[in-house]
């Protein structure tokens, strides 16, 4: 690929990361994203290490690093600017504010610290509990990996996955945003990322024969509720009082079409390492 087309490719994963593309043109990169496990792989890790940065290295207010100097450097940006950064202005501003700070310590010393920068979080390997899960995916921005375009692909990735169809009837209520993979309950646990109610919810699931103990940790305005469908568990996870979700999940026959639709063998939006 040219020099030109990358700079072009990536300004264009930017802007559909930070929510910036008009509906055709996502609709359009989604398409694309649904047939191409290399670039959904590469959204995954885009989106793990935005995370990282965020959880583990929050940005510093630039004015204020800034302002340490004596007035001898300006923001550059009206504050307005900064109200909804994107992915590339956040890394601009942490850079200069870096930056600032570092001016100021050589003044008193040459020395200059900080925590090592945690690696970019591996949904599908690195293991994380459904507490960490459910509070990673939230700081993240709860994006998920894959969005389903029918009801199809929704049962076919749990019956590729568990060797059981589930599907979810519709509710004006709860919108499932879409799917993510994670090492939680196994590591072949999968999520649903819901809309309940204006509130941010998750559904866990995984093969009833992994399943074990499982608690919210010292999560305490989340609440679990557990549901056996066949062959699977579903651990709901959500702020309200009474689950939303499981009572609309139901076991379904998956007819080998469903199955023959991904022609790479694949669960769709998977990492290209992960097999069903």
């Amino acid at each position: 690929m040219a020099t030109g087309d990358q700079n072009e490719a990536h300004k264009l994963l930017d802007a559909y990361l930070d929510g910036l593309l008009d509906e055709r043109a996502r609709a359009d990169f989604e398409r694309v994203l649904a047939e191409d496990a290399s670039l959904r792989s590469l959204v995954a890790l885009q989106s793990q290490i935005d995370a990282a940065i965020q959880r583990g290295h929050p940005i510093p207010d630039a004015e204020r690093v800034i302002s340490g100097l004596n007035g001898r450097l300006k923001p550059t940006a009206p504050p307005e600017a900064t109200k909804n950064p994107t992915r590339r202005h956040r890394r601009l501003v942490a850079g200069l504010a870096m930056a600032a700070a570092v001016v100021l310590a050589v003044g008193a010393a040459w020395y200059f610290t900080r925590a090592p920068i945690e690696e970019p979080m591996n949904w599908v390997t690195q293991r994380r509990t459904v507490s960490e899960t459910y509070t990673d995916m939230v700081r993240s921005g709860f994006k998920p990996l894959w969005l389903c375009k029918n009801d199809h692909q929704f049962a076919a990735t749990f019956k590729k996955r568990f060797d059981q169809g589930l599907i979810m009837a519709k509710s004006p209520d709860v919108a499932c945003l879409g799917i993510s993979y994670v090492n939680s309950i196994s590591p072949k646990t999968t999520c649903l990322l819901l809309d309940d109610r204006g509130e941010k919810s998750m559904v866990f699931v995984d093969a009833v024969d992994k399943d074990r103990h499982i608690c919210l940790d010292d999560l305490k305005h989340v609440k679990l509720f557990r549901r056996e469908i066949g062959k699977c568990v579903l651990y709901e996870v959500t702020p309200h009082d009474a689950p939303h979700a499981l009572d609309l999940i139901s076991e379904i026959e998956v007819p080998p079409e469903w199955l023959t639709e991904y022609a790479d063998g694949t669960v769709p939006g998977a990492p290209a390492t992960d097999k069903p």
